[in-house]
């Protein structure tokens, strides 16, 4: 039995029993068929059982044959088939419409079917085109060329379709070939092969009356040939036909003309028909057009009548003779078209006569007609004639003219005599001009309205000749006028001269007549009589002006160029004296001129200013004078609504200011009057950091200099590191106008944190600047025996015989079997070092010796070093030679002689001892001494007199007696009462503990512990300032490579700069701006560090922030914080703190105070208000809640909120003053009644 499990079509699970019969050999066989179900591509689980000859069941055996896909996920082997039980297939077909269809055999429905097409486009180049279809349900698949995929029709066209069968095998190529367009099969019985075939073709033809046919096509290809038929009648009536053969341009475009030479004639009707062929090889058209012949051919009288064709201008021309013969010709007139004559002339009377008549054009279309006396024109009168006719498009022609002049001399011709008619009087002509350019005169025998001809003549502005002619006419009795103009362009003071000519009745020239006018100037030489003035059109004029800079323009009428201008200034000097200035200039080629004041005429900035000028016009008389005024400086007009006049500004006023670090102030002024005010606004900051605005008035002395100081009550902390002085200088000029400088003294932001910037652990006052500082009241560090401020003799008394190479444990580090573990050597350097390294932080002075002592003559007997002020300068030298480990800097061998360190001391102090120094020694030692007791009391005794002797053993190998024996001082590091005896010594310990006995060494105690700090007041001044009230807890601040010996804990600023050393700047020393971030970035943890550590020692500090968002870490201790104005968050820590709000802005809602946050608020800790912060708040305090109240914030905070007026609520509202940070529940009668205090 074989039971075979696959998928079929749809996906589903088919299942198939089949039984079979072994053969004699124990084999079988069978086989699935299409039939079963199981579809190609999927995968085949078989399986056979049997029953065996005992009747026992056997198997089932099974095998699988995997779906198609890749089914052991290795790229590198071909996928699986799965079954394949059909022969896949695919077709292609593509039709001329661009259709291509196919089907598929063996292919999932929705598989890819990708055609590539090929073909060529418009300009015969290839296209591929790829297109990617689905399968549909049966397997068939379908797509379509467009015109947008570029293959042009007429073109062949190749398609390939391929796909993937269910088993993922490739199918295909199918293809299909659309022959282009021709005769492929070169069977002349057969038709032309088509191409493809997308756009149906089209073709348009237009022709128009001027005989213009043109037309488009649509699927033609540029260049095909258009055959136009064009059908009319010519000039006899009979049809003509013509055809015409164009080629299409490149936009399938075509166009062609009739020609008179094709014979239709003008007026005919006119047929066009145009026909072509397509890309596809396909006829195209008829296309056809239609021009109506001339007349009314839709027999609607209110449209126009029909042209026809009209290749042909048609013309007319017209002639008449002295004997009346009127003679014509025409083009493009039909014979026996009329023509229209009209005639005009004179009779007798002088009246006019107009004669109209109508004649027919011959074969050749002229025509001819004549004037008869009958007519009426009289002989000698003018004639006109004008003909008009119609062309053979029914459109007019026409008029033409032709004209036959009356009596006179009319043919120009000076050979012929002018008719004269009759002559009884003589003629006669007079003229005469006056000096306003008027020109008059009479005449004899002149016909009324005759024209007389005058000629002037006179001198331009620039002294050039003018001739003018004029033509007027005569009145009715024979009289006649003109003028001269400015615009005829004769110059006023110019000389004269006229004629005037005229023709009389008979046409005859009566004249010249003329007359004179001298120009100006004493033309008779006789100085008794009065200068003649020339010709005078124009009124002279003169203008002024003056403005605020001193510039003096005006403008001139009637005046010569480079004529001179009088001008007389007016106005008061520096004293207040009169100055009157005379200035003399040109006129320029237009009559203008100008002038300047300057600063060396003497009127001065602010002065009132008069200004006349006076010129001589082209008459030679007197123009002027022209006056202006500029108001003096003030309110001239006493308007306080309108600004106030500024006089005369020749100076540009300036002011300097400049402020030094002192508070100093300067400056220079220009243009300002002696003894001016000049207002000087300073803003700084005060020592507190608040902001301080004052005006100080000064004045300038006779240089216009001035200077201000600072002085204390001006409020304003100055220095290089005091606030930023911003000053502004205003004075006003001598003009009245406000000039103003400003100048800025600005100062670094400070970090003061060490000793280096006068910081120690006493108590301090330290002032930061207006820049964003970073202060802290107290170095920190480790408790030692050195109290601050002192200066100390230290002599090291070093043990260095031979046992110090062992370990803690007393064995030697190199014996067999000995664990491993660092010398007492090594650790006594290390502990030495973190001791000196306290030494470098403190603020007084520290000498140091060490001495070592071992056996004489031995290794560990050779130190005696001395170190003056031990300080960063020296601290690397005298690290390197105590070194790190045993065989470098300090090395050890010998017995173990304390005495001899002991000496060494001793001599030391001798040499050094000054009352401003206390001596101390430190006796470290790590075994029992070789020598006897009364040696080394003898030794010691001496010593214990200068000097305080701390001693500590080095591991357990030295007993408590024994070091204690050779200390002179109590628990509290002071020197013990008495002389030092057997008896009366101090107590010391032998440490086995490496870190322990480091600690003992630098403080006295197994354990770290923190200095002692003072109790200071910080002023940050303005900025957004960090202000620590206590040293740094540096305590948090860990990196990889950090030496705990060299920076322990409590170390503080100096931890600080370690590490952004190591983790921040590679090495280099740290810049201001990168501490200064690195706190204020990570300040809550120097917060949390305090909190955590009940250790941490911390004086009773006033700190005061400032103005600016400060951070505030107040650290142990009783403090009180001012935080001044801005948004300041603020650590109290432990301690019965208290903040402040004092009134800094009285408008303000908080008194100028900002919003703060209080990070660490405790019940013990107070808020207190000055007394003036609340208007309205009784004695009793028994209305405070009009005053103080206390929200939840809903983020697990307290905020309290104040209205500095209550319920008066003349100016303030509620405010937020302070946000209590983890503190939602408090209750306000609580702290008003414990933490609030007012007053």
């Amino acid at each position: 039995m074989i039971t075979i499990t696959g998928k079929d079509a749809a996906g589903k699970d088919v299942v198939i029993h089949k039984t079979v019969k072994t053969d004699a050999d124990g084999n079988y066989q069978t086989e699935l068929t299409v039939a079963d179900g199981i579809v190609d591509g999927s995968s085949v689980t078989v399986e056979a059982i049997t029953t065996d000859r005992n009747g026992q069941g056997v198997g089932p055996a099974s095998d699988h044959l995997a779906g198609q896909g890749d089914n052991d996920n290795d790229p590198s082997t071909p996928d699986d088939t799965g079954l394949d039980l059909v022969t896949a297939e695919i077709t292609v077909e593509i039709n001329t419409a661009g259709k291509i269809t196919g089907t598929t055999k063996d292919v999932a429905p929705n598989s890819d079917v990708v055609i590539t097409i090929t073909g060529k486009d418009a300009a015969g180049k290839d296209v591929v085109i790829h297109k990617t279809v689905k399968t549909d349900a049966y397997g068939n698949y379908q797509t379509e060329l467009t015109v947008a995929d570029g293959i042009v029709d007429g073109s062949s066209v190749t398609v390939e379709a391929t796909t993937t069968d269910r088993n993922g095998q490739g199918v295909g190529p199918a293809s299909d070939h659309l022959a282009g367009q021709g005769d492929n099969d070169n069977d002349p019985s057969t038709p032309d092969d088509t191409g493809l075939d997308l756009v149906t073709a089209e073709i348009t033809v237009e022709i128009n009356t001027a005989g213009k046919i043109t037309g488009t096509t649509t699927d033609v290809a540029p260049n095909s040939d258009v055959v136009i038929t064009i059908t009319g009648k010519d000039a006899a009536g009979k049809d003509v036909v013509i055809h015409k053969t164009v080629k299409t341009d490149a936009d399938g475009n075509y166009q062609t003309e009739l020609t008179v030479a094709d014979g239709i004639v003008d007026g005919s009707a006119v047929n066009v028909e145009a026909t072509t062929t397509d890309r596809n090889g396909q006829g195209v058209g008829p296309a056809s057009d239609h021009l109506a012949g001339q007349g009314d051919n839709d027999n609607d009288p209110s449209t126009p009548d029909d042209t026809g064709l009209d290749l042909v201008t048609a013309e007319i021309t017209v002639e008449i003779n002295t004997a009346g013969k009127i003679t014509g010709t025409t083009k493009d007139v039909a014979p026996n078209s009329d023509v229209v004559i009209t005639i005009t002339g004179k009779d007798a009377a002088g009246k006019d006569v107009v004669i109209h008549k109508t004649v027919k054009t011959d074969a050749d279309g002229n025509y001819q007609t004549e004037l008869t006396v009958a007519d009426g024109i009289v002989d000698g009168s003018s004639v006109t004639v004008e003909a008009t006719t119609t062309d053979r498009n029914g459109q007019g022609v026409g008029p033409a003219s032709d004209h036959l002049a009356g009596q006179g001399d009319n043919d120009n011709d000076p050979s012929t005599p002018d008719d004269t008619g009759l002559d009884l009087v003589t003629a006669e002509i007079t003229v005469e001009i006056n000096t306003a350019g008027k020109i008059t005169g009479t005449t004899t025998d002149v016909a009324p309205n005759s024209d007389v001809v005058i000629t002037i003549t006179g001198k331009d502005a620039a002294g050039k000749d003018v001739v003018i002619h004029k033509t007027v006419k005569t009145d009715a009795d024979g009289n006649y006028q003109t003028e001269l103009t400015v615009a005829d362009g004769i110059v006023d003071g110019s000389s004269v001269t006229v004629e005037a000519t005229t023709t009389d009745r008979n046409g005859q020239g009566v004249g010249p007549a003329s007359d004179h006018l001298a120009g100006q100037g004493d033309n008779d030489n006789d100085p008794n009589t009065p200068d003649d003035t020339g010709l005078d059109l124009v009124t002279a004029e003169i203008t002024v002006e003056i403005n605020t800079a001193g510039k003096i323009t005006g403008t001139t009428t009637d005046v010569a160029p480079n004529s001179d201008v009088v001008i007389t200034i007016t106005g008061k000097d520096a004293a207040g004296k009169d100055v009157v200035i005379h200035k003399t200039v040109k006129t320029d080629a237009d009559g203008n001129y100008q002038t300047e004041l300057t600063v060396a005429d003497g009127i001065v900035d602010g002065s009132a200013v008069n200004v006349e000028a006076t010129t001589t016009d082209r008459n030679g008389q007197g123009v002027g004078p022209a006056t202006d005024h500029l108001a003096g400086q003030g309110d001239n007009d006493n308007d306080p609504s309108t600004p106030d006049d500024t006089g005369l500004d020749l100076v540009t006023a300036e002011i300097t200011v400049e402020i030094n670090t002192a508070g100093k102030i300067t400056g220079t002024t220009t243009d300002v009057a002696p003894n001016s005010d000049v207002v000087i606004t300073i803003k700084g900051y005060d020592e507190n950091g608040e902001q301080v605005e004052v005006d100080r008035t000064v004045q300038t002395d006779s240089n216009g200099h001035y200077v201000y100081e600072l002085t204390p009550a001006d409020g304003i902390a100055t220095g290089t590191q005091g606030s930023t002085v911003d000053v502004v200088a205003k004075t006003n000029d001598r003009n009245g106008n406000t000039i103003q400088d400003h100048d800025v003294e600005t100062v670094d932001p400070v970090i003061k944190n060490d000793q280096s910037t006068g910081v120690t652990n006493g108590d301090n006052s330290i002032i930061g600047t207006s820049g964003d500082d970073l202060i802290a009241g107290d170095t920190g560090g480790l408790k030692t025996n050195f109290v601050a401020g002192k200066n100390y003799n230290v002599s090291i008394v070093l043990d260095l015989s031979g046992s110090m190479l062992f370990n803690m444990a007393g064995t030697i580090r190199n014996g067999a079997n000995v664990p491993e573990g660092e010398t007492r050597l090594e650790i006594a350097k290390k502990g030495l070092k973190a001791f000196i390294q306290q030494m470098v932080d403190h603020d007084g002075t520290i000498n140091l010796q060490i001495a070592s002592f071992s056996a004489n003559n031995s290794l560990g007997n050779t130190v005696n070093k001395i170190y003056t002020n031990v300080s960063v300068d020296n601290i690397d030298q005298i690290f390197a030679d105590i070194g790190t480990g045993k065989n470098d800097g300090l090395q050890a061998g010998g017995g173990t002689y304390p005495e001899i360190g002991f000496n060494k001391a001793v001599n030391w102090f001798n040499d050094v001892s000054d009352a401003n120094f206390e001596n101390q020694t430190y006796y470290i030692t790590d075994g029992e001494p070789n020598s006897s007791q009364n040696t080394l009391d003898s030794a010691f005794r001496p010593l214990a007199d200068q000097s305080k002797v701390f001693a500590v053993g080095v591991s357990s190998a030295v007993s408590d007696a024994t070091v204690s024996r050779y200390d002179n001082t109590d628990a509290n590091g002071n020197k013990l009462p008495g002389a030092w005896s057997g008896s009366n010594h101090g107590e010391a310990k032998a440490i086995a503990d490496a870190d322990k006995l480091i600690a003992y060494l630098i403080g006295g105690s197994e354990n770290f512990v923190p200095a002692d700090v003072g109790s200071d007041t910080i002023k940050g001044g303005a900025g957004d300032d960090i202000l620590f009230g206590d040293a740094m807890n540096t305590n948090w601040i860990t990196w990889s490579g950090r030496d705990p010996l060299m920076h322990p804990q409590y170390s503080g600023y100096s931890t600080l700069i370690a590490y952004l050393k190591a983790e921040v700047t590679s090495g280099a020393e740290p810049t201001q701006q990168q501490i200064y971030d690195f706190v204020k970035e990570n300040y809550k943890k120097f917060v949390e560090a305090d909190a955590n550590d009940p250790v941490t020692k911390g004086g009773n500090d006033t700190i005061y922030g400032g103005a600016g968002d400060d951070i505030i870490i107040a650290g142990a201790g009783n403090d009180i914080i001012y935080g001044g104005s801005g948004n300041d968050i603020i650590s109290t820590g432990r301690g019965n703190d208290t903040i402040m709000y004092d009134v800094l802005i009285n408008a303000d809602a908080t008194g100028g105070n900002g919003t703060d946050v209080w990070v660490d608020y405790q019940s013990n800790d107070k808020i207190e208000f000055s007394s003036d912060f609340f208007d309205g708040l009784l004695s009793d305090k028994s209305n405070i809640g009009e005053f103080i109240k206390i929200e939840d914030d809903g983020r697990g905070n307290a905020v309290l909120k104040v209205d500095r007026d209550g319920s008066l609520n003349t100016q303030h509202e509620w405010a937020d003053i302070l946000i209590i940070e983890g503190k939602s529940k408090i209750d306000l009668m609580d702290m008003i009644n414990q933490q609030i205090v007012i007053g």
